[in-house]
């Protein structure tokens, strides 16, 4: 799961999401195991028109006060552990609230909620 950065509304979505997720306890009666590797936004650079839309995304994430910060080339070396190469015309953004979540572990979290909670589940039929 990582913040739909695509537009301040949709990070702003995602940053609600992610901290549902997270505590979801309180809410469902139930936890969902997640890791919270981050994210790193690599893009190419090299016409220097890039930067500024990238420059601009940073800000306008600032604003919602969400993390998304420009990181150098050895940042990217260190956060991920040298697996990612780097090259001249790149530049990086670092997101660390993103967080990564096993499919099967919500699908079980989800149904231990359903029968919990005491909710019907209905299954939708198509073509009506």
């Amino acid at each position: 799961m990582r913040s739909a950065n695509v537009s301040p509304m949709a990070a702003r979505m995602a940053k609600l999401a992610t901290q549902h997720w997270k505590y979801l306890k309180p809410i469902w009666g139930v936890e969902i195991p997640f890791e919270q590797p981050g994210a790193i936004w690599i893009a190419e650079n090299n016409d220097g028109k890039a930067a500024k839309t990238w420059i601009a995304l940073e800000q306008a994430m600032q604003n919602e006060s969400i993390d998304f910060t420009m990181i150098s080339h050895k940042d990217v070396l260190e956060l991920s552990q040298q697996a990612v190469r780097t090259g001249p015309d790149e530049i990086y953004y670092y997101e660390p609230e993103v967080l990564q979540l096993d499919s099967p572990q919500i699908l079980n979290a989800m149904q231990t909620a359903v029968k919990k909670n005491h909710i019907d589940v209905f299954r939708a039929l198509s073509g009506i």
